[in-house]
């Protein structure tokens, strides 16, 4: 009998491939800027913020119906950076009439 013979070597089972898709990247990325961004230029952290989230739901039609854990990351980075942009815009506000007011009293 052959050593090098095929009869006893197991069949070769493809590997599976990684469910992670594009789209869940890019709504890491943009949640991670989102949430970064969003604290100091709030309004490029509400667009970063928005488009992360729609990335993230448009993964998960690409992963068989389940969110990939990168898709997760990037839906919760970029809820974060969405709130935290719009805190900003009302904490400016809010202090921006107050110091308004603080001024029209000096004068």
């Amino acid at each position: 009998m052959d050593v090098n013979s095929n009869q006893f070597q197991s069949p070769i089972v493809p590997q599976p491939q990684n469910q992670n898709s594009g789209m869940a990247t890019a709504s890491l990325v943009l949640g991670l800027c989102a949430t970064v961004i969003g604290c100091c230029i709030t309004y490029v952290g509400i667009v970063c913020g928005i488009i992360a989230i729609a990335l993230a739901i448009a993964s998960k039609s690409k992963t068989g119906g389940r969110l990939a854990g990168t898709a997760i990351a990037g839906l919760v980075l970029g809820i974060i950076g969405l709130v935290l942009g719009v805190a900003g815009i009302v904490i400016t506000f809010v202090f921006g009439t107050a110091l308004t007011e603080y001024y029209k009293q000096l004068m």
